[in-house]
């Protein structure tokens, strides 16, 4: 009986402590927010063709807003007016779907929908 017991708390204290570890483990994994953010995937010159064609094609209603300042990592003023990237252009660059762009200066701006930051600009 002494051994049975032994035995239990044997088993308890390794399975309470291996969901602990796990725990841990997929905390670790887990992205943080300021890790996404600061990766940014770099843009070929096919993609940005690709990012050029179907903005222009879905450009119709798009205001340019020349008067802005922008570069990467700088943040769009909630007065500009952003736009969906086209899904053959998120396409192109899969780790921007779901960004949002606007034209300055005659250049695609990528921006961060959330923190509207610049992710790229598409010259």
């Amino acid at each position: 009986m002494k051994r049975q017991g032994i035995a239990l708390f044997a088993g308890l204290v390794f399975a309470s402590t291996s969901g602990i570890a796990l725990a841990q483990s997929v905390e670790q994994k887990a992205p943080t927010a300021e890790r996404q953010m600061t990766t940014k995937p770099s843009i070929t010159e096919q993609q940005s063709a690709v990012i050029k064609k179907e903005v222009k094609k879905a450009d119709q209603k798009a205001v340019a807003v020349d008067d802005l300042s922008v570069g990467v990592d700088t943040q769009v003023p909630s007065s500009v007016v952003l736009y969906e990237l086209p899904p053959e252009a998120a396409k192109a660059v899969p780790e921007y779907f779901g960004h949002k762009y606007v034209i300055v200066k005659n250049q695609i701006v990528i921006v961060d929908p959330v923190s509207r930051k610049v992710m790229a600009v598409v010259k």
